[in-house]
């Protein structure tokens, strides 16, 4: 007699999970981005303790990047936001780091039609069984590729 023995790794199946989970919530909030809907896209930040970092230095709350988002894109006629790449590490069980290359395409209101290559690195938390974004660091891309010369 022959018996075939299948094994199937659940961390592996956990993984695959969690890629598929935080990329289709990834594609949610570049949607919403990209239709300027600031309530929309903050409602995939975690309330109490969101933040994003631009590398400039300046750090924002939830509340401060629904206010400043929302100045900025009523200023701008046209926007668009669209992931490029991304890549999804699962971190334990509840908790994932997502590293994404960006291209957004704006004009403010009678400007010129301006393109910027972004990289993202975002945090994210599984509560209950919904995810939600922690944290974003975002830079220009040739920032990210100055530093890696």
């Amino acid at each position: 007699m022959l018996f075939t023995v299948l094994t199937i790794s659940v961390s592996f199946c956990q993984d695959n999970s969690t890629e598929k989970e935080v990329s289709v919530l990834l594609q949610k909030y570049a949607d919403a981005l990209s239709k300027k809907d600031t309530e929309q896209a903050a409602a995939y930040f975690l309330s109490n303790s969101f933040f994003k970092y631009v590398s400039d230095g300046f750090v924002v709350t939830k509340e401060d990047w629904i206010k400043l988002q929302s100045e900025s894109w009523k200023r701008m006629d046209y926007y668009s936001f669209k992931w490029m790449e991304k890549e999804i590490k699962p971190i334990g069980k509840n908790s994932a780091l997502a590293v994404c290359k960006a291209n957004r395409n704006l004009r403010i209101t009678n400007g010129p039609m301006r393109a910027e290559a972004l990289i993202f690195t975002i945090t994210l938390e599984r509560i209950k069984s919904h995810w939600l974004i922690t944290s974003i660091h975002e830079s220009p891309s040739d920032i990210a590729k100055k530093a890696s010369k």
